[in-house]
């Protein structure tokens, strides 16, 4: 496993996107990548989305050794990025 990244994704049930939830986990397990789902309907949620300057759902956070290497709306990330990590 690639310990050193890590996809943050954020999301709320009001949202419908759970394929795509699905698919991004399935993407970062087939690539060795840390996959943290934040619930933004939740207290705990809500607090690390402010933490992050989330203001939409879905969202993803992708980070390298604590660097930011991609930050946008789900919809718009390109899972191919995910392949070439190291």
């Amino acid at each position: 496993m690639k310990k050193s990244v890590k996809m943050v994704y954020f999301f709320a049930d009001w949202d419908n996107n759970y394929q795509l939830k699905n698919y991004l986990y399935d993407e970062c397990k087939k690539n060795g990548i840390f996959f943290d789902d934040i619930d933004c309907d939740t207290e705990k949620g809500v607090q690390v989305s402010i933490k992050y300057g989330v203001k939409l759902c879905p969202y993803i956070i992708l980070q390298k050794n604590g660097d930011e290497l991609w930050r946008g709306i789900a919809n718009d990330f390109d899972a191919s990025i995910l392949k070439n990590l190291e």
